[in-house]
């Protein structure tokens, strides 16, 4: 949504892009954050998304991946 890339790296309809403020919200459903006792599935980033620029984030690395509220893989 943010780099809106196809496999062989050209840009795809450049003017549906998101900022990540935008897709964070649509990734929350609205509900706008996720706190204790969420049932979320989500990745826990090294960086700051809302700091990066859409080619850096899809090269961020993964810290930590959460399924159903509950940690499913700690990435070394």
């Amino acid at each position: 949504a943010v780099g809106r890339r196809t496999p062989d790296g050209s840009v795809w309809s450049p003017d549906q892009r998101l900022t990540a403020e935008e897709a964070l919200a649509a990734s929350v459903n609205g509900a706008g954050s996720v706190a204790v006792g969420s049932q979320a599935d989500l990745v826990l980033l090294a960086e700051d998304p809302l700091r990066l620029e859409a080619e850096e984030l899809a090269g961020s690395r993964p810290v930590a991946t959460v399924v159903a509220g509950a940690v499913a893989h700690l990435h070394g």
